[in-house]
């Protein structure tokens, strides 16, 4: 079974119902232990899922070779065991999963099939410290319970691989604990090639996503197990041209088996790489987004197969669900911090990032600039076109200004006076906040509205505070609004900075 089944996170909705089983068939069967253990054939091992348990020296191993035990015997003949009478002194033979003799006397077992299968997929086990404690009623017992079991993997195989490597199960398990310690994009990344670098044979692997930023898609991290050099990762990936533009536009995985026998390009069109080796394309994707692009390089023709890629899945299904969280919990937080209508932060969330920046800039020694805009005969805009008219002003109004400030300046909202907008203009001197002001200035000006069939322009008068030394959000804030005041003394639509 997978490492999901195994792992230290909230259970799955099958991990739970087979240890409630197991923790029922215990109290039934008045055992000492009751186990499941996963078969794999293709390790010749055994993979301890769930148990249920009094024992005091039970193994803390999660696999076991197959061998002669008694689990491992009804592994191989794939028929059912019972032992009535167990002697002591065999006991560390017969019993792989205690670390210490537990005096057990009794024990029985059941192989549990799948499908069509004729080898078992997993063994189900109890055992006693009575002798003479198991008898048919017991097998048929185990067997009932098998059969739930079965059932219940039938209805999850669709979303678990039941034969999945064991390398994998260590990889989703130390994912699982990385990425519940350090949740974000970049680390679920690093996190993942990292895992992927101890399954697949590669000598480059690289994550390709989108910046949301700029709209385009870059690298987002690279491994290199070779002295040569590889893409450049401040080059944006060309997405009509390229290997990986379209695995994600056709939201498909890409296999080039030999890359010399094909012109291609990888990334983007003037790469300089090696044109020999395979190459392997996987998007991280649900039905609606494109997440990422996995890539896989290696120097020897053929390295891979549908199989590696289906190998892979489990682990890029639970990288893909990560990846949904964290942009349904980037949402709610943006909802919650931010006004639909202007896309702006709410005064709150506006002041916590200011005091952050303003931290900043006292640490590195650099100047901001705090501006307050605010609309023009507000009162009388609301008057004439209501609270419908007046949002579409402030809509309008709020595009211009988010059109002329970069992507790391600070744009919010005033909760109480809903006519005025903050920027943090984030470094620069006083002169370009002016420059920047006047040119703000006249864009709003000069931006026509449509309005219950009329068209006209709305202006706002803008103060400024070029701040210069430390201080809090506080300070800063009574001085912009000073030059906002100053500046509405002066007339509608012009600029003061202090």
């Amino acid at each position: 079974m997978n490492s999901i089944s195994e792992s230290s996170l909230p259970k799955t909705e099958l991990n739970s119902a087979i240890q409630h089983l197991l923790d029922a068939l215990k109290e039934l069967t008045f055992a000492h232990s009751v186990c499941l253990f996963w078969v794999k054939n293709e390790t010749q091992q055994l993979l301890i899922e769930a148990k249920s348990t009094n024992a005091q020296s039970f193994s803390s191993s999660f696999r076991f070779s197959l061998g002669q035990d008694l689990v491992s015997q009804i592994a191989t003949n794939g028929k059912p065991l019972i032992i009535t009478n167990i002697n002591p002194s065999a006991q560390r033979d017969l019993f792989c999963y205690y670390d210490a003799n537990e005096n057990v006397k009794s024990f029985a077992g059941v192989p549990i099939f799948f499908s069509q299968n004729n080898s078992p997929v997993a063994i189900l086990c109890a055992d006693s410290l009575s002798v003479d404690d198991f008898g048919n009623e017991t097998l048929n017992s185990l067997q009932n319970f098998g059969e739930i079991i079965s059932s219940l993997l039938k209805n999850y195989t669709e979303k678990y691989d039941l034969q999945i490597d064991a390398k994998l199960l260590n990889a989703i398990r130390a994912m699982q604990s990385e990425i519940f310690s350090n949740s974000s994009t970049q680390s679920i990344y690093d996190s993942l090639l990292r895992e992927i670098s101890k399954i697949l044979s590669w000598n480059f692997l690289s994550i390709v996503s989108i910046d949301k930023n700029d709209n385009v898609w870059k690298f987002q991290n690279v491994l290199n197990n070779t002295t040569q050099r590889y893409a450049e990762t401040a080059r944006t990936i060309e997405i009509q041209n390229s290997l990986v533009g379209k695995s994600l536009q056709a939201n498909r995985s890409i296999i080039i088996n030999s890359l010399s026998e094909q012109n291609l390009i990888r990334f983007y069109k003037d790469e300089s790489l090696s044109p020999h080796g395979s190459f392997l394309c996987i998007p991280l994707s649900n039905d609606e987004n494109c997440f990422a692009v996995l890539t896989a390089e290696f120097q020897e023709a053929s390295a891979y197969t549908q199989k590696d890629i289906q190998t892979l899945q489990p682990l890029l299904s639970f990288v893909t669900t990560q990846l949904e969280i964290l942009e349904a919990k980037q949402k709610i937080k943006e909802e919650v911090q931010k006004e639909n209508l202007t896309n702006a932060l709410r005064e709150k969330f506006f002041f916590q990032q200011l005091e952050n920046e303003l931290q900043r800039a006292s640490t590195f020694n650099e100047n901001c600039t705090l501006a307050i805009f605010s609309i023009d005969r507000a009162q009388k805009l609301k008057d004439r076109f209501e609270e419908n008219g007046f949002n579409i002003i402030r809509k309008s109004i709020a595009n211009v200004i988010q059109n002329t400030i970069r992507s790391f300046d600070v744009f919010g909202m005033s909760e109480e006076f809903r006519e005025r907008f903050f920027v943090l203009l984030v470094h620069g001197s006083s002169t370009d906040a002016q420059l920047w002001g006047e040119k703000v200035r006249k864009q709003i000006a000069s931006t026509i509205i449509s309005l219950e069939e009329k068209t006209f322009s709305a202006t706002t008068s803008i103060g400024m505070y070029c701040i210069t030394k430390p201080m809090n959000g506080e300070f800063a804030f009574s001085y912009a609004k000073t030059a906002l005041n100053k500046a509405i003394e002066q007339g509608e639509n012009s600029v003061k900075i202090l």
